[in-house]
């Protein structure tokens, strides 16, 4: 049950920053994928006959922005922010209808388990930022790069949108 319920968590965040890049950034459909049965989740990017991770920043940029968007600054800060916040709004949002059928034990648990995928991106994220690690960075480090209030803005949209319905239930 743990590992479904993980695959859930991991599955709406990749998905959600799938989401914002096809539907946001127009990046077209077979030049996008979502990569959940690797070590790593990522969203990748096509690049003639290979796909790109997200780790190879400067060159998934410069894919990501081939594509072109309206504003480009905001359809990356948009993509960056897409994971946590897509993730956070899923969660909370199943976590709610859980809750309203009474599988509170279920709800908590997904809950949880959100908070831990979160907090442990986070975690990791500020630690390879603050060695100054590319290769490791991801979503919050990224939009730390890209718009310090967005990352800000984002950390607090997630711990307080995990925090109050965990107090809650």
């Amino acid at each position: 049950m743990a590992a479904l319920v993980y695959v859930v968590v991991v599955a709406t965040h990749e998905y959600s920053h799938y989401i914002v890049g096809r539907w946001r950034c127009r990046v077209p459909v077979r030049e996008i994928t979502v990569v959940l049965l690797a070590f790593t989740h990522r969203v990748a990017l096509r690049d003639g006959d290979e796909w790109v991770p997200p780790t190879n920043r400067r060159r998934y940029q410069r894919l990501f922005e081939h594509h072109g968007t309206e504003s480009e600054a905001a359809g990356v800060n948009l993509y960056t922010a897409g994971g946590p916040f897509g993730q956070t709004v899923g969660v909370v949002t199943l976590v709610g209808g859980l809750a309203a059928v009474g599988r509170l034990s279920l709800a908590t648990f997904l809950l949880s388990l959100s908070a831990v995928h979160a907090g442990w991106n986070l975690l990791l994220d500020g630690w390879s930022l603050f060695r100054g690690d590319e290769q490791t960075a991801d979503d919050f480090s990224g939009l730390w790069q890209q718009s310090r209030p967005g990352a800000a803005a984002v950390v607090c949209v997630v711990v307080v949108s995990h925090a109050v319905p965990h107090a809650l239930l």
